[in-house]
């Protein structure tokens, strides 16, 4: 911080004062303190914020932009087709620029897109949320994986990706160690994002829970806190996704301002997102084994007679086809095979 010291400021301590916006710290300002001391302050005072992100990550949060781009990586991208239609829903437009309204809960049925919607939902709202100054934060749950299908895990993911958007909000992370009982660790970690909320100083902030009900453990937990949270704030607002189940529909009701959006209502809009999604798919299919027109044609007609409006049954039958063991000359026999499979 060398460079500071060639700044000409009417008191002193003005020169470490002038790098709290730089750092994101909010201190005391105590003129007559004299510079060093200012100095001291502002070095204990970042070192301490330092400390406490670093005992935050040694308690072993999941980052969930690593996690988002491995779902994309491993489903072959983002289609837009695929995900746009929602932001022409007047509930979710509606969701969008109502003030008072605090939750969106996005349900649908097993296969039927959810966490595409979500990975591109965020992917829209991320820019000019982030441009404006906000927040916007999120997880993927799911329940195979033990590192992303609890409810601690959820909350150390969106304390660390909260800490990083705002650094300002480090000083409601405790000093000390977390504990490694997820008993204590949930009510310390729930204790500390409930005064990320409550912080007078916290900017406009979207929480996106995508797959509520693949966090198998605390599930309850997470779902009351998310109503508490609703509860708190206007200026934060929820998006969670999770397949229609009446145990999440009861504990979720009882947030007054909130919307749903079920995909199950917007069947036809789903439906063009899935055609999408199989053009898309047959593309890749047919540069990859080479099709010519007719047996692109015949692909897509059998998806899309098929499909039933479920994108994860398209993908599952696509990664068969693409199998490099199945030849091009295998492929209606695959998907006779396939068909006469029941389910």
């Amino acid at each position: 911080m060398k460079w500071i010291e060639k700044r000409n400021t009417k008191y002193e301590e003005d020169k470490a004062y002038s790098l709290f916006g730089i750092f994101d710290v909010h201190m005391p300002i105590l003129y007559g303190e004299g510079k060093e001391k200012a100095f001291d302050r502002l070095q204990e005072k970042i070192d301490k914020n330092s400390h406490r992100l670093a005992k935050l990550w040694s308690a072993g949060p999941h980052d969930p932009r690593v996690d988002k781009e491995r779902i994309e990586l491993a489903k072959g991208g983002l289609l837009v087709d695929a995900y746009h239609w929602v932001f022409d829903n007047p509930d979710f437009n509606r969701r969008r620029q109502l003030s008072e309204s605090r939750l969106l809960w996005i349900k649908v049925d097993p296969g039927k897109g959810k966490t595409m919607l979500l990975r591109g939902i965020i992917n829209e709202l991320e820019q000019p949320i982030t441009v404006n100054g906000g927040n916007l934060v999120y997880f993927f749950c799911q329940a195979t994986d033990s590192r992303i299908n609890n409810g601690t895990s959820v909350l150390r993911s969106l304390i660390y990706l909260l800490v990083q958007r705002q650094p300002r909000l480090l000083s409601h992370l405790p000093e000390n160690t977390y504990p490694s009982d997820d008993t204590m660790a949930w009510i310390i970690l729930s204790k500390t994002l409930i005064e990320m909320v409550e912080d007078p100083n916290l900017k406009a902030t979207y929480l996106v829970i995508d797959a509520l009900d693949e966090c198998v453990i605390d599930q309850q937990k997470l779902l009351s806190l998310i109503v508490q949270i609703s509860s708190i704030s206007a200026r934060v607002k929820c998006v969670v996704s999770s397949r229609n189940w009446l145990q999440i529909e009861e504990q979720l009701a009882s947030v007054a301002e909130q919307l749903r959006l079920s995909l199950e209502l917007n069947a036809e809009s789903v439906t063009a997102a899935v055609e999408a999604f199989i053009r898309h798919k047959v593309l890749r299919l047919s540069q990859l084994k080479q099709y010519d027109s007719t047996m692109e044609n015949f692909v897509q007609e059998y998806l899309t007679s098929n499909a039933k409006g479920t994108f994860l049954w398209v993908a599952l039958v696509c990664q068969a086809l693409a199998d490099p063991k199945v030849r091009k000359r295998h492929t209606l026999k695959k998907i006779a095979y396939i068909s006469a499979r029941p389910g």
